[in-house]
């Protein structure tokens, strides 16, 4: 993008139609980035600034980390502050939306759509970076075998498909390993679930144990 006078509604509105062009879903459209840079457009309104400015932006980041500094807000939702600011200067700059990888040199590569998923989930997160890499490698390798059974979602992804994607990744790590990828893909459905992101199954890991042989039931 070229950095004339923009003003803070226009690249919003400029982000949005960009998104819908390159096939971010409608629900991490309108229910993710549009709320959140929506607080953005409010602080410049209240500080009466209408040009876009990343320095205005930064600033806005910058009051939230004081406030999680405090104890105010979570270091969440600080976080969530941060990495849309960063897109939204990112826009401003290049006229480009990329999506963020935290694993170099990842051989699951994925659609658009579900690596935005991806950048969404982790940016959720408040992990280490091992913790944090160890989440993405298992949503990614997760999603990319949805992919390669024709699933661009996971709207229409049954039961037994999942089984068959635990079973599979439990002939290749060691016991410790599948606890973990466990664990991340019940994080991963319980990120979808509140962030309103369609998904046919439900994960219920209570019910998702190993035994040393195969996980005995997937909910």
């Amino acid at each position: 993008m070229e950095q004339n006078t923009v003003t803070i509604n226009q690249l919003i509105a400029q982000m949005l139609d960009e998104m819908k062009r390159i096939g971010y879903s409608d629900t991490t459209i309108w229910r993710y980035y549009q709320p959140a840079m929506g607080q953005f457009r409010k602080y410049y309104e209240q500080t009466g600034r209408a040009e876009y400015s990343p320095d205005t932006t930064d600033e806005y980041v910058n009051l939230h980390r004081e406030r999680y500094e405090r104890g105010e807000i979570t270091y969440q939702s600080f976080k969530k502050r941060r990495y849309v600011g960063r897109r939204m200067n990112e826009f401003f700059l290049t006229g480009e939306i990329r999506h963020i990888s935290d694993k170099k040199g990842t051989s699951f590569i994925l659609s658009v759509v579900n690596e935005g998923i991806v950048d969404q989930f982790l940016c959720s997160r408040s992990c280490g970076d091992k913790a944090r890499y160890d989440a993405g490698w298992t949503v990614r390798k997760y999603l990319q075998h949805m992919e390669r059974h024709g699933h661009a979602t996971l709207s229409d992804v049954t039961h037994d498909e999942v089984r068959e994607f635990i079973l599979k990744t439990a002939a290749s790590v060691k016991t410790s390993g599948l606890h973990n990828v466990l664990l991340y893909l019940k994080h991963f459905h319980i990120f979808l679930k509140g962030s309103g992101i369609p998904t046919r199954t439900a994960w219920n890991c209570s019910h998702t144990r190993y035994t040393g042989g195969c996980p005995s039931r997937v909910m």
